[in-house]
Formats: C-alpha cells, sequence, structure tokens
C-alpha cells in the first residue's frame, strides 16, 4: 500500500490520537506519583495506592496493544517509504520490547503494593514510584520522538 491509501492515513491518524491518549495517561501517573511523594517514607495509608494502582495497570495493559498495532503499520507500512524510515521503525520496534519489559516490571511491582502489609508499605512504594518515573519518562520520550519523527504522518 502506499501513502496515498485510505488505510494509511486513517492508521496514521490512529496512532497520533493513540499517542494524545497515551499521554493523558501518563499525567494521571505522574498525578498519582506525586502524590505519593508528598507522603514520603511515612506513608502507610494502602487506601490511598488506588489512583497509583488504576492508572498503572491502565497504562500496562493498553499500551501493549498499540505497541502491536504501531508495529504492524511501521513495519509494513512506513519502513516502506524509506531506508531511513526502515531504519526508525527497526529502532522504534526496539524500543517497544524495552518498554514492554519496564512495564512488565511496573506491573509487577503494582501488584506487590496492592497486596503489601503495612510494614512492607514503605518500601514496596518507594519501589513502585522508582519505576512509576522510569515508565513515564521513557514512555513519554518515546511517544514524543515517533511523534517528531513521523512529523507529516500522524
Amino acid at each position: 500500500m502506499t501513502t496515498s491509501g485510505m488505510n494509511f492515513w486513517a492508521e496514521c491518524e490512529r496512532v497520533h490520537d493513540d499517542h494524545e491518549s497515551v499521554m493523558a495517561d501518563l499525567a494521571d501517573l505522574a498525578y498519582a506519583l506525586d502524590s505519593l511523594e508528598r507522603y514520603g517514607r511515612s506513608f502507610a495509608q494502602l487506601s490511598d495506592t488506588g489512583d497509583l494502582y488504576r492508572y498503572g495497570v491502565r497504562l500496562c495493559e493498553t499500551i501493549p496493544d498499540h505497541f502491536s498495532r504501531e508495529e504492524t503499520w511501521l513495519q509494513e507500512e512506513v519502513a516502506t517509504i524509506s531506508p531511513e524510515l526502515a531504519n526508525f521503525a527497526r529502532e522504534m520496534v526496539y524500543q517497544h520490547e524495552t518498554l514492554r519489559g519496564e512495564l512488565r516490571d511496573f506491573r509487577s511491582a503494582l501488584e506487590q503494593l496492592r497486596g503489601a502489609t503495612e510494614d512492607e508499605l514503605p518500601d514496596i512504594v518507594a519501589g513502585v514510584r522508582e519505576q512509576g518515573w522510569q515508565v513515564a519518562r521513557n514512555l513519554a520520550a518515546h511517544v514524543a520522538l515517533e511523534e517528531d519523527q513521523l512529523r507529516g504522518f500522524l
């Protein structure tokens, strides 16, 4: 298919819309992480981690599907346009694999948070906070790079 095909342009729009949703989800996650940081090491209320858990799980569940759709589009459509975009598509697929690993680790930490006792909570919250910020930074940078490099398509 060429870039003039209706499906190509519809997929461009979908990827851009997905990116906007991801950024909104990352803003929600950042808000929840900021809320945890206000409590510091003395944080002791498991009930106050609900937003973090909800926002984190939403990202962990939705991003892999987005990556899969995007990889098909990148490899089958974008990579055929030029050698430079083919290299870019390969790099994005590589970054997706790295980010999938970070999301799996973050999801595991979120599950530990959910099952934490009051005594375990401060250490688990510290780990979740660290992993959450790592995911947020890396995913935001990834989306920004895609938007920048694919400007004109998205």
